[in-house]
């Protein structure tokens, strides 16, 4: 394969894609264009993801205690200041939210956010369709058409400009 600017009779990624006319072909350079910008439209989907669960997870509700006994804040070992702790507290339909990570399970060894299996489930899911964009963008831009590889940049600049705003 040589560096093209064909547009007539170009054969991209099977045979059954051959271009047989130029409508074909705008039509063609446009959704590579558009695959393009959405390979950045689910990468900031992937980073609104990861905020969304992190905040989910900082503003949840602080589960009650087994006994189901109230107690005072100087028995509450997170409060290491024992005065008020309860002005930071956030309530909920009457129901007091952790603003900062506290419980043990949700956080690794070194006290960072873990998201749980299904909030990874759905995080590997968004990589893996991310990833397979990127993979048939890069069959694409194999070709070595300039029109397709134009079309590959412009599509990653403005879905980088809409996206990253």
């Amino acid at each position: 394969m040589f560096w093209n600017w064909n547009t007539i009779d170009a054969c991209f990624v099977t045979s059954a894609w051959q271009i047989t006319s130029p409508g074909m072909f705008t039509a063609f350079c446009t959704g590579v264009l558009c695959l393009a910008a959405s390979f950045e439209a689910l990468g900031r989907m992937s980073q609104k993801y990861d905020k969304h669960i992190f905040r989910q997870f900082q503003y949840a509700p602080i589960p009650s205690s087994d006994d189901g006994e109230n107690h005072s804040n100087d028995e509450d070992p997170s409060n290491v200041a024992g005065d008020s702790a309860t002005e930071d507290k956030v309530l909920l339909n009457g129901k007091p939210l952790r603003r900062f990570p506290s419980p043990v399970s949700y956080l690794n060894t070194k006290g960072h956010f873990r998201p749980n299996m299904a909030q990874q489930g759905i995080r590997a899911g968004i990589y893996m369709v991310r990833f397979g964009v990127a993979y048939f963008i890069m069959l694409l831009a194999m070709n070595l058409n300039g029109y397709l590889i134009l079309a590959i940049l412009m599509g990653t600049y403005m879905g980088s400009f809409v996206f990253s705003w």
